[in-house]
């Protein structure tokens, strides 16, 4: 029986192994992301996490095709065609962030409402909504919706309503 291999029947997938959350819904499951030369190669439970004690659900699971997926996007697009198109062409995230500056800065400047019709300041602004994510923690939800809100912004909800 010496003759015979000894096969390494728990080959080392990575060199590296870090402790994070995973973000695919609002559960914030513990995860073991592996690396090998600093790529993510595999994600698995974290078992001494509180949530899921190393269980780790399909999506969970998946999250590594959404780092590494050909199809993901890299940088902001802006159509160049008519809607429907599907032309688009790369931008920085600087032109993208003044693009959105502006468009938000001219329809509020058009359509602030800052007195109602017997006076009393609203400071009020009824064209422009804004839909927040369902996956946060209840401190960046606060700091969002006094972000919004101190825009005028009305037309406040969440995507877990929807």
């Amino acid at each position: 029986m010496k003759d015979q291999p000894d096969p390494d029947t728990a080959p080392r997938i990575s060199d590296e192994i870090r402790k994070t959350t995973c973000y695919m819904c609002a559960c914030r499951c513990g995860i073991d992301v592996h690396l090998k030369d600093g790529v993510p190669v595999y994600i698995d439970g974290n078992r001494d996490h509180p949530v899921n004690r190393g269980v780790l659900c399909a999506k969970g699971a998946a999250g590594l095709k959404q780092v590494l997926s050909p199809a993901r996007l890299r940088a902001p697009l802006r159509r160049t065609g008519p809607r429907g198109s599907g032309e688009f062409r790369e931008i920085s995230w600087d032109e993208a962030i003044e693009g959105i500056a502006r468009h938000m800065k001219d329809d509020r400047d058009a359509n602030f409402i800052e007195r109602n019709m017997d006076g009393v300041p609203v400071n009020r602004w009824t064209t422009t909504g804004f839909l927040a994510a369902s996956a946060t923690t209840n401190e960046t939800a606060f700091l969002t919706y006094k972000a919004v809100r101190s825009t005028g912004i009305v037309a406040f909800d969440n995507q877990a309503r929807v």
